[in-house]
């Protein structure tokens, strides 16, 4: 496989968790440059598929843009790859020492006419067939562990390594959320304060702090809001200081009911996450449960802000 092929694949796997969960891989590393200057030069977003990030690479591949790409990580990465096997720091013996493939190293450099090119070593391609499943997973892990450590702060590096083929279904939150709203008769709009929800009113369910931040689904960040305001609010954060109170006394309202009606749902065990018993924070007063909410969101949401995401003014947006 030529070279080329390669960085343009590592460049596509490394594009979502930057764009998307806005990961940072550090200031310093040639794969951060790469993604802002592709981003820059072709207008990609976090929704460009990897499929068109390798395609367009590959097509153009003498573009200046894409050849400053190629030599930041294909004069480095590959050669790099093999110093388990072969002690060597410059890049040309490295090359003519894997050409033998010196302590059955993992693959051999060789140059021909169009580029540098990979050849696997039988042994390791066989080993690949049969371990595929482990080395992935040993690869995901390691990635997961540089991302972390380069995140410290920010929640479930392990779930924004890669695009989902699909989202999780919200359908049991929904359900809790119907019963709530059908058991307390009427449950309040948290971006309209003057709003409530009842039986007859369809919504959707917001994630108060963005899904691209928190990349969960978890009961305590989710509530009902009307269609047209989730859309309006998309992947922004909320004004915490202004919505809090009302969202987190809305939460525990509907919980203290569940309970009451001897409800065992899984996602409702979520609550625990906060840090206390489903009793017990059913049972917490106003200034309780605010601040418990309070130690959760406001944190989160900081780094979020630091991150780049923007928060939302909801006051702008006005029931039609």
């Amino acid at each position: 496989m030529h070279v080329d092929e390669l960085t343009a694949r590592m460049v596509a796997k490394a594009w979502y968790p930057k764009m998307f969960f806005r990961l940072s891989y550090g200031r310093c590393e040639a794969i951060t440059r790469c993604i802002e200057a592709l981003g820059s030069h072709h207008g990609w977003t976090h929704d460009t598929s990897e499929k068109r990030i390798v395609d367009t690479l590959l097509g153009d591949s003498r573009s200046s843009v894409h050849q400053v790409t190629f030599k930041l990580l294909r004069d480095e990465v590959p050669y790099r790859f093999l110093t388990p096997w072969i002690r060597e720091s410059d890049n040309a013996r490295m090359q003519r020492r894997s050409e033998t493939f010196e302590n059955n190293c993992f693959y051999a450099l060789r140059k021909g006419c169009e580029g540098l090119f990979v050849h696997m070593h039988l042994q390791w391609a066989d080993y690949l067939r049969e371990h595929y499943v482990l080395v992935r997973d040993f690869t995901y892990w390691h990635w997961s562990r540089f991302l972390q450590a380069r995140n410290p702060n920010v929640p479930n590096i392990v779930n924004k390594l890669e695009r989902s083929s699909q989202r999780s279904s919200l359908e049991p939150q929904r359900t809790y959320w119907r019963r709530a709203i059908r058991r307390m008769e009427r449950l309040p709009n948290v971006y309209r304060p003057a709003a409530y929800f009842d039986c007859d009113t369809p919504f959707a369910l917001d994630h108060f702090l963005p899904w691209r931040f928190v990349a969960h689904d978890r009961l305590w960040n989710l509530m009902p809001i009307d269609a047209s305001l989730n859309s309006a609010k998309s992947d922004r954060l909320p004004d915490v200081e202004a919505l809090l109170p009302r969202f987190a006394l809305t939460h525990r309202d509907a919980l203290r009911i569940s309970l009451h009606h001897g409800d065992d749902t899984a996602c409702q065990h979520d609550y625990e996450d906060l840090g206390y018993a489903l009793s017990d924070i059913a049972a917490m007063g106003d200034e309780a449960v605010i601040e418990t909410f309070r130690k959760t969101y406001v944190p989160l949401t900081l780094i979020a802000r630091n991150m780049g995401f923007e928060t939302w003014d909801y006051t702008c947006t006005e029931p039609s």
